[in-house]
């Protein structure tokens, strides 16, 4: 009987500890980096064609940081890469500036393709 009495407490005093630590663990506000890319009808494969390049020479230069990609119905293509804060932004732009240059006829096919961008930086709230 006391050995079950002492399980019980310790599995309460484990549950009781580890609600403390998930309050005390509050995520972190972070910054988002967010580019809405509106692409002209009928020419998503050539931005693609051109994004996919991008890509690559991003591998290339050793750039860290992930961007997560979607495509709406009307063509707008939304690119959200986490960069944690001001620092993780900095960071970032000195990693995009070892990239190589795009060849001039993949410059070309991108800006062809691209009616206009929307770029803004977003500050996630967690808390709420």
């Amino acid at each position: 009987m006391r050995s079950r009495i002492l399980v019980a407490f310790l599995a309460m005093a484990f549950v009781a500890g580890s609600a403390l630590v998930a309050v005390s663990q509050e995520a972190e506000s972070e910054l988002q980096l967010v580019a809405e890319v509106h692409v002209k009808p009928g020419l998503a494969a050539d931005f693609e064609a051109a994004h996919n390049d991008r890509n690559e020479r991003k591998t290339q230069a050793g750039v860290s940081f992930v961007t997560r990609a979607s495509i709406s119905e009307s063509l707008v293509y939304r690119f959200t890469t986490l960069v944690g804060d001001w620092a993780g932004v900095d960071k970032r732009a000195s990693e995009m500036g070892e990239m190589a240059p795009a060849a001039p006829g993949m410059q070309r096919a991108a800006e062809a393709a691209i009616d206009h961008i929307d770029s803004y930086i977003r500050r996630t709230r967690p808390e709420l």
